[in-house]
C-alpha cells in the first residue's frame, strides 16, 4: 500500500499549486415531451468533473462547484432521451431550461447498433435500451453480437450458457480470456474466483427485461476497475419513473414475460421493481429438459439536502431458477439431472457532493452476494457382480466389505442387481465487497480542468458449500469428500489513484488524459501462498484536433493508451483438490461361500500448493482515430493484448511403491481354498492365509513390491499468448429521402498461444513394463503431451447494417448481414518430427509439419529411481536404439504422435454470411411489437475446410445461426 500512497502524494503535490477557481452554480428547470411536463428525479451531470444533482418535483436543479468557462452538461432519467449540451458558465448566470425528448421511435435519430462514446480516451461502447430491445437480447453475454465484427453465438435461448470474453474467438485460446472479462451489474461485480471453474461468470440469471444500457469497454478501463485482464461490461439496470410495463417475449425454444414499475414516492425519492419469468426447452417435442429464470429487482433511490446533496442508492436482486432434466418416459422412469442457480445480490450505495475546498465529492458503497448452486443427478445403475467403490482418505491396505458387514468400511462392494444413484454437488459461494472513492475537481487556469479519483476496496470471497456427497453410501462409487467450506476465504484490499487532465486550446481542438495507477494485495489465510502484490499502472489519452461543422472533414480525433490489468486466481487455482491413488494388492477371486475378496492400497496425494505462482496479468497497448467527412463517420482502433503468467493446470508424479500379491502366491498354499480365510495387514500389505478348520498353521503369502506413481494435480505459470487485431466502424451518410442509415463495421484479428512450460505426464496408469511392472518413467514435455502446443488463429470479419427508421408510423426495420471473410486456424508444435516408414519414431526435425504424420518426443524423461533427474529424451532414445533394444521399445511409449497426417495443415474455411432480419414498430404510446428472424434465409451453402479439403453444408455446422425467429410485445400502462 505505500507505493500506492506515495503515488497519490506526488499527484497531489502537483495540482494543489494550482490557480484559485471562482465557484459558479448551474441551475434551471427540466422538461420532457410534447406537453412539456417537467421531470422529476433526473440526473444532471457535468461530464469532466462527474459533479451531479437531482432534479425535484418542480423539475427544477442547481448544479454546484462548477468553474468558469464552458462545460459538458449531460441530462439522464429513464423513459427520455439523454441530452448532451454546451455550457458557458459565468458568474450571476440566468437558469436554463431543458426540454427531453421521449425514447421512442418518433425521434428523427435512433440507433439498433453499439455506438462508439467519442468523448472516452479509450475504445468504450455503448447500447441502449431501444437497441437492445430491438435486437430481442436474452442475456448480457449476446450484446457480443453488436460490437464490431460481432457475430451472433449459442442457440439464442437460455439452454445455452455462453460466457462472455471480449476481443476474443472464446475457442482454446490461452490466457482463459472469459475468465478475465470483468461483468458488473450496477456496479456489482459478478465474480467467478470462488468457485471450483476457470470460466467466465454467468450472465443467465441477470434479467434482460430490467438492462437499461450496457457500457462494454474493451480498451483501457479505469485503475478504479480491478481483478480483471480482458476488459469489462458494465450494464445499468432502469432507475426512475416509469408507467406499469409489461413484456412478453415468445421463441421457439423460450417463453418470458415481465413486468416492471418505477414510482415517484412522496418523500422525493423512486422506487423500481422489476420482475421476469423466462423458460428455455432444449427440445419442444420432449420438452423434459429445461431451464427456467425467476427474477425480482428492487431499486430505491432517495436524495436529500440541498446544498451539499446526498444520495442513497438502495438494490436488490435475486434469482430463483436453474437447470432441469426431468424424468423422460423415453428414458428410465426415475433418472434426472437438475441444478439450482439460485442468486441474491445486494447493495447501498452513498454519494455525497460536498464540494468543498480539496474534496468535491465523497462515496461509499457496501455489497454482498450469495448463490446456492447446489446440482443433483440421479441415475440409472446396474451390476452383474460386486463393483469396488473406494473411500479410504489414508495410506493403507483395505478390504472390501458389504455395507451390511461396514457401513463405515474404507472399500465398500456394490450391491447386485439394479438401483438407482443420487449424487449431490453443493457450491455456496458468497462475497463481500466495500469501496470508498474520493473526488477532486479543479480548472487550473482557463483552459485546463482536472479531476483526481483515488479510493480504496476492499473484497472477501469464499464458499460455504459442502462440495460432492451422495445420499446413499451403500451404491456410492469411488468418491471422497472434498468441502468447500473449509477452504480459506481470500481478502484481498485494493488502492488506486487517477488523474484525468483536460485541455482545451483554440475553439474547437482538445486535449485529455487519464493517468492512474492500482494497486492490489490479496492475503489468503490459513494457506501457504500468503500476502501477494501487484501493481496495475494504465493511461489513456485523447486528442481532438479540430471540431468544425463548416468543413467538409469536420471532426479528427487521435486516442491511444497503454494498461496493465491482474486477475485473481479462483478457489480451484488456490485449492487444487487432494487425489488418491488405489491399487489392486490382493483378488483371490469368488471364495467357496460366494463372498468376492478385493484388497486395495491407497495413497493420497494431498493438494500441492504452489508458493511460487503469481497473479495472471495483462498488458494492453491500443491507437485509434476517428473522423467525419462528408457526413460519414469513421472510427479505428488497433491494439494489441498479451497475457502473461495465466493459470494452468498440470500434473505432478510421485514414486512410491505397495505389495501386491497375485494368484501365484495362491498356487504356493497348502491349505485348502474352501477352508481357507484371508488378512491383510493394513500397513505392511502382507495376506495371511487362515485355515477355517483350525488344523493347518497360518501361511503369509510371497507378495511381490510394484513401483508406481502417484499424481496430482499443480497450478502455475503458463506461457504468455498475444492477440492483436483491428477494428473499425463506417457509419455511412444519412440517406434522408428514405431515412436509412448503413453501417460497416469488422475485426481483422490475430491470435498465437504456444504453451511451454515443461509439464509431466505417463501414456496410462494401467500400462506395463516388459517385466510386468507398472510403467517406469515420466515425460517431461514442452507444454503438452499431445500432439500439439499452441494455436495460430487469423480472422477477418465485416457486418453491414441497413437500418430504416420512419418517424411518422414508428418502425424501424434492420438488415444485418454478418460475414466471415478469411478464417485461418493452425495448430502449432515448435519441436515435430517427421515420423519415417522406415523406423517410424525416429524421424527427422522439420518445420514443415503439415501434410504428415508427427512425432513429439518429450524434452527430458525421468525414472523411478531418480525423480528429480531429467534425461534428455532423444539422445536417450537414439542410445537405445543402438545399444538397448529394451529400453527403446519402453521409450517409445512416451512418444506422442498426430492420429492424421492433416494435423498441421493450415486450415482456411471458405468464406461464409448469415442475414438477420428484426422489426419494431410502435402502436401509438402504448404498445410495441419487436419481430426477430436470425439467418432468415436459411443460409444452407457449402463452405470448404483446407484442412481436410472436404466440403460441409452451412446448416448444423456451429459456423453460423440456424434459422431462429422472435416475437416481443412491450405494454406500459
Amino acid at each position: 500500500m505505500k507505493t500506492v500512497s506515495g503515488w497519490m502524494s506526488v499527484l497531489w503535490l502537483c495540482v494543489v499549486p494550482g490557480m484559485a477557481q471562482r465557484a459558479v452554480t448551474l441551475s434551471g428547470v427540466v422538461r420532457g415531451g410534447e406537453k412539456l411536463e417537467v421531470v422529476e428525479s433526473a440526473t444532471v451531470c457535468e461530464a469532466a468533473s462527474g459533479l451531479w444533482t437531482l432534479t425535484d418535483e418542480h423539475g427544477y436543479f442547481e448544479l454546484k462547484g462548477l468553474a468558469e468557462g464552458e462545460v459538458e452538461v449531460e441530462i439522464r432519467t429513464i423513459g427520455y432521451r439523454a441530452k448532451r449540451m454546451q455550457v458557458q458558465l459565468r458568474q450571476e448566470m440566468e437558469p436554463v431550461e431543458v426540454v427531453l425528448s421521449e425514447d421512442n421511435l418518433r425521434l428523427q435519430e435512433v440507433s439498433v447498433t453499439a455506438q462508439r462514446a467519442h468523448a472516452s480516451e479509450t475504445t468504450t461502447y455503448t447500447i441502449d435500451r431501444i437497441a437492445l430491445e430491438h435486437a430481442q437480447l436474452l442475456t448480457v453475454s449476446d450484446v457480443t453480437a453488436l460490437l464490431p465484427g460481432g457475430k451472433s453465438q449459442g442457440d439464442l435461448s437460455l439452454m445455452s450458457d455462453v460466457r462472455l470474453a471480449l476481443r476474443s474467438d472464446g475457442s482454446g485460446e490461452m490466457g482463459n480470456t472469459s475468465f478475465g472479462t470483468a461483468i458488473e451489474v450496477d456496479g456489482m461485480r459478478l465474480s467467478q474466483n470462488n468457485r471450483m471453474t476457470l470460466v467466465g461468470a454467468s450472465t443467465r440469471p441477470l434479467a434482460a427485461s430490467n438492462i437499461e444500457r450496457v457500457e462494454i469497454v474493451t480498451g483501457i478501463p479505469s485503475v478504479e476497475y480491478g481483478d480483471l485482464s480482458n476488459g469489462i461490461v458494465r450494464v445499468e439496470s432502469r432507475r426512475g419513473k416509469m408507467p406499469w410495463t409489461v413484456e412478453g417475449t415468445v421463441k421457439p425454444h423460450t417463453r418470458m414475460v415481465a413486468l416492471s414499475k418505477g414510482w415517484l414516492l412522496p418523500s422525493g425519492g423512486t422506487l423500481n421493481v422489476n420482475m421476469e419469468r423466462a423458460k428455455s426447452m432444449s427440445n419442444l417435442t420432449s420438452p423434459y429438459t429445461s431451464y427456467d429464470r425467476n427474477t425480482l429487482s428492487l431499486t430505491y433511490t432517495h436524495k436529500c439536502g440541498a446544498e451539499r446533496p446526498l444520495l442513497l442508492t438502495a438494490h436488490v436482486s435475486g434469482n430463483l431458477g436453474g437447470y432441469d432434466a426431468k424424468s423422460d418416459p423415453d428414458n428410465y422412469l426415475e433418472s434426472y439431472s437438475k441444478q439450482r442457480d439460485y442468486q441474491v445480490r445486494g447493495k447501498v450505495n452513498l454519494q455525497w457532493q460536498l464540494n468543498r475546498p480539496g474534496i468535491s465529492a465523497l462515496e461509499l458503497t457496501l455489497m454482498g452476494q450469495y448463490a446456492d448452486q447446489q446440482a443433483e443427478e440421479k441415475t440409472h445403475t446396474s451390476a452383474a457382480s460386486s463393483v469396488v467403490q473406494i473411500h479410504a482418505t489414508t495410506e493403507g491396505y483395505n478390504v472390501g466389505a458389504t455395507y451390511d458387514e461396514d457401513p463405515m468400511a474404507a472399500v465398500l462392494l456394490s450391491p447386485v442387481g439394479y438401483w438407482y444413484r443420487t449424487a449431490h454437488d453443493d457450491s455456496r459461494p458468497m462475497q463481500w465487497t466495500a469501496h470508498l472513492k474520493y473526488q477532486w475537481n479543479k480548472r487550473l487556469g482557463e483552459a485546463v480542468r482536472m479531476r483526481l479519483k483515488a479510493g480504496v476496496d476492499y473484497l472477501a470471497e469464499g464458499n460455504e458449500g459442502r462440495g460432492a456427497y451422495y445420499d446413499d453410501m451403500r451404491t456410492a462409487p469411488t468418491w471422497r469428500e472434498a468441502r468447500y467450506d473449509t477452504l480459506p476465504w481470500m481478502h484481498s484490499l485494493s488502492a488506486y489513484a487517477e488523474t484525468h487532465l483536460v485541455a482545451r486550446y483554440g475553439t474547437s481542438s482538445q486535449w485529455s488524459l487519464t493517468a492512474g495507477l492500482r494497486e492490489d494485495q490479496s492475503l489468503i489465510a490459513g494457506s501457504e501462498y500468503g500476502r501477494v502484490r501487484a501493481l496495475s499502472p494504465r493511461v489513456s489519452t485523447r486528442l481532438t484536433l479540430w471540431e468544425d461543422e463548416r468543413r467538409s472533414l469536420s471532426r479528427v480525433a487521435l486516442h491511444g493508451g497503454w494498461g496493465k490489468a491482474v486477475k485473481l486466481p479462483s478457489m480451484q487455482v488456490l485449492y487444487p483438490a487432494t487425489t488418491y491413488a488405489d491399487q489392486l494388492a490382493f483378488a483371490p477371486g469368488t471364495m467357496s461361500d460366494g463372498r468376492t475378496y478385493y484388497a486395495y492400497y491407497t495413497m493420497p496425494s494431498r493438494a500441492l500448493y504452489n508458493s511460487t505462482l503469481k497473479w495472471q496479468y495483462a498488458l494492453q497497448t491500443e491507437v485509434g482515430a476517428e473522423a467525419d467527412w462528408l457526413g460519414t463517420k469513421w472510427s479505428l482502433s488497433l491494439y494489441r493484448i498479451s497475457t502473461h503468467r495465466p493459470y494452468l493446470a498440470t500434473a505432478v508424479y510421485r514414486p512410491y511403491t505397495y505389495l501386491y500379491t497375485g494368484q501365484a502366491a495362491l498356487e504356493e498354499c497348502e491349505i485348502p481354498s474352501v477352508d481357507r480365510r484371508y488378512h491383510i495387514d493394513a500397513q505392511t500389505g502382507e495376506v495371511t492365509v487362515q485355515d477355517r478348520t483350525g488344523t493347518r498353521p497360518d501361511e503369509v503369502l510371497r507378495g511381490t513390491e510394484r513401483r508406481t506413481y502417484r499424481g496430482n494435480t499443480r497450478y502455475v505459470n503458463g506461457s504468455r499468448s498475444v492477440r492483436r487485431g483491428v477494428e473499425w466502424v463506417i457509419d455511412l451518410k444519412r440517406i434522408r429521402c428514405i431515412n436509412t442509415d448503413i453501417r460497416i463495421d469488422g475485426n481483422a484479428a490475430y491470435y498465437r498461444g504456444e504453451e511451454h512450460t515443461l509439464v509431466q505426464a505417463r501414456p496410462s496408469s494401467t500400462l506395463t513394463m516388459a517385466n510386468g511392472q507398472p510403467y517406469a518413467y515420466i515425460g517431461h514435455y514442452d507444454g503438452s503431451s499431445t500432439a500439439g502446443n499452441g494455436r495460430l488463429t487469423r480472422q477477418l470479419n465485416t457486418n453491414v447494417t441497413v437500418t430504416t427508421h420512419l418517424p411518422v408510423v414508428r418502425l424501424i426495420l434492420s438488415v444485418r448481414l454478418e460475414s466471415t471473410l478469411s478464417h485461418y486456424t493452425r495448430n502449432l508444435q515448435s519441436d515435430g518430427i517427421i515420423a519415417n516408414g522406415e523406423n517410424p519414431y525416429l524421424g527427422e526435425h522439420s518445420k514443415r509439419l503439415d501434410g504428415q504424420y508427427v512425432l513429439v518426443y518429450p524434452k527430458y524423461y525421468s525414472t523411478w529411481e531418480e525423480p528429480q533427474k531429467l534425461i534428455p529424451f532423444e539422445e536417450a532414445l537414439h542410445r537405445a536404439y543402438q545399444e538397448n533394444v529394451g529400453l527403446y521399445q519402453e521409450l517409445v511409449k512416451l512418444i506422442a504422435r498426430t492420429n492424421t497426417n492433416y494435423y498441421f495443415r493450415p486450415n482456411r474455411v471458405s468464406p461464409y454470411l448469415a442475414g438477420h432480419l428484426n422489426i419494431t414498430k410502435e402502436i401509438g404510446d402504448h404498445v410495441s411489437v419487436t419481430f426477430q428472424a436470425t439467418n432468415f434465409w436459411n443460409n444452407t451453402r457449402r463452405v470448404r475446410y483446407s484442412q481436410t479439403h472436404s466440403e460441409t453444408t452451412l446448416y448444423g455446422s456451429g459456423l453460423i445461426q440456424g434459422f431462429y425467429y422472435g416475437l416481443k410485445v412491450k405494454v406500459r400502462v
